[in-house]
């Protein structure tokens, strides 16, 4: 009898868990925060054009007290649309950054270098949960004071209780379910014992071999 309780429990736990896991990840992952005053203000690359817009649009409203736009990452679309449509505001651009790690690294070197202490980050609500996260684990010198406060970018397609009811909306939480796990490996272990490019460059090269063989 104990023995079919227990396969009973251990039944309802592996359907259950998962069913409570899918229901309410979007509310796991998005972490965005209403905007308060900051020393600057962070676009974050890559997504769509709703991240500068409503980067844009916080500028304009004044939550920058240092009256500065930093747009780092993937931001070519992001620059051609404040020089379309933003010319007037003020904005500085790092491209080096390649994935959301090392946006994060620059945006941290970037206020460091200018004494700032708080930030704004506009993002997709979906990719919150990582930023925050990164914010925690990716360290340099000088960065215990600093702040972050993660702010929705408003796409049409997310809504964190009912996520996946949206095509895009769902993909983008499986997504980041992924690499989160990815991330909290590579900057909260390997990146601390100083592993993380060495395993990136592996992965460059296997790939690049891959692609050879096709």
């Amino acid at each position: 009898m104990k023995t079919k309780v227990k396969v009973l429990i251990c039944a309802a736990l592996s359907v259950g868990l998962p069913v409570i896991f899918f229901f309410n990840l979007g509310k796991y992952l998005d972490v965005t925060q209403q905007p308060l005053k900051a020393d600057i203000i962070v676009c974050l690359g890559g997504g769509s054009l709703e991240r500068i817009q409503k980067a844009g649009l916080l500028y304009e409203e004044g939550y920058a007290a240092k009256d500065i736009l930093f747009l780092v990452g993937d931001a070519e679309a992001n620059m051609e649309y404040m020089r379309t449509y933003k010319p007037e505001l003020r904005f500085v651009v790092d491209l080096e950054p390649e994935n959301t790690g090392e946006e994060i690294y620059a945006i941290k070197r970037y206020m460091k270098a200018h004494g700032y202490k708080e930030a704004l980050i506009v993002t997709h609500p979906s990719h919150s949960k990582r930023v925050s996260l990164l914010t925690s684990l990716v360290s340099i010198r000088g960065d215990e004071e600093m702040r972050f406060r993660i702010v929705d970018s408003g796409v049409a397609w997310w809504n964190e209780e009912k996520y996946y009811q949206n095509e895009i909306g769902r993909h983008a939480a499986m997504s980041e379910a992924l690499k989160l796990i990815y991330n909290f490996i590579g900057y909260g272990i390997l990146d601390k014992v100083g592993l993380l490019d060495e395993v990136k460059s592996w992965v460059m090269n296997y790939r690049a071999a891959h692609e050879e063989e096709k």
